[in-house]
C-alpha cells in the first residue's frame, strides 16, 4: 500500500511539473510571436512591428493613419 502512494505521489509531480513547463512555454511563445511592439506616430496605439507601417523614419498603425500624419505635417 506504502509503495503505490509512493507511485501515486510520483505520477501527481510529474504531471505538475509538465503543466507549469507548458504554460511557461506557452508564455514565451506568445510573448516572440508578435515581436516588438512601436507606437502609432499618429494616435499613439502601440502595434507589433510586422504590422505596422513604417515611413520616414517612424511607425503607423495602418495607410489612414500614416496618411493623415503625412496630411498633417505637410
Amino acid at each position: 500500500m506504502r509503495t503505490l502512494l509512493i507511485v501515486l505521489a510520483v505520477v501527481v509531480i510529474v504531471l505538475i511539473a509538465r503543466f507549469l513547463l507548458r504554460q511557461r512555454q506557452s508564455a514565451a511563445r506568445r510573448r516572440t510571436e508578435g515581436g516588438d511592439m512601436v507606437r502609432c506616430a499618429h494616435c499613439g496605439l502601440h502595434v507589433p512591428a510586422n504590422e505596422a507601417i513604417a515611413a520616414a523614419g517612424r511607425w503607423y498603425c495602418g495607410e489612414a493613419h500614416r496618411v493623415a500624419d503625412a496630411n498633417r505635417h505637410g
